[in-house]
């Protein structure tokens, strides 16, 4: 029994020292969220899950089914008929939370005729972009980083580098003096 833990500890013979950090990272398209194995501690380069089952004797959690669940939260809080009303608890309210995602949320209210004060500002985000971007979903569009911005990037960290020399080269030379009065036959012109 004692030689499995050793086995089982000492299963990174060839790799004593990797340390693996396990963390989560998106799957499925960014539509879950599961945790992994990864052989850095920035969680950048994935390494195999059985790892974690070798080490501890059992599989990672998370590592199959996502970490979020896709179900509602109720925003309904129930009053315990604490304040004396005699209702039963029937008097049901927005929980706190809800009505605090209500109030940051972006609002399209222009056709509720039961608000004094529509909000609208975001009408046109809503009317016209999601669209936009619900459009090129279906359509298999997956957004991948442009070479034009990479191609600025360098230029622009070139000449950041140049100009840095430069100084650097001005500021170095500025020891040498020009005597203007040291003209030829001595005499300035």
């Amino acid at each position: 029994n004692n030689n499995n833990n050793n086995n089982n500890n000492g299963n990174n013979n060839n790799n004593n020292n990797v340390q693996y950090s396990v963390g989560p990272y998106c799957a499925d398209s960014g539509k879950s969220i599961k945790l992994g194995v990864f052989s850095d501690e920035t969680c950048q380069t994935k390494a195999s899950d059985e790892i974690f089952a070798s080490a501890y004797g059992i599989t990672l959690p998370y590592s199959e089914s996502t970490i979020i669940d896709g179900g509602c939260v109720s925003c309904k809080q129930q009053d315990d008929d604490n304040n004396g009303n005699n209702n039963n608890g029937n008097n049901a309210e927005v929980s706190e939370s809800c009505e605090a995602l209500y109030m940051d949320s972006g609002k399209c209210e222009e056709n509720v005729s039961v608000i004094s004060y529509p909000n609208t500002q975001a009408c046109t985000y809503m009317h016209s972009v999601l669209p936009s971007f619900e459009q090129l979903e279906a359509n298999g569009y997956v957004h991948k980083s442009g070479k034009t911005a990479q191609v600025f990037a360098w230029i622009w960290f070139i000449a950041t580098c140049g100009l840095a020399y430069y100084i650097y080269d001005l500021t170095n030379n500025s020891s040498k003096t020009v005597e203007l009065s040291k003209q030829e036959g001595g005499n300035i012109a």
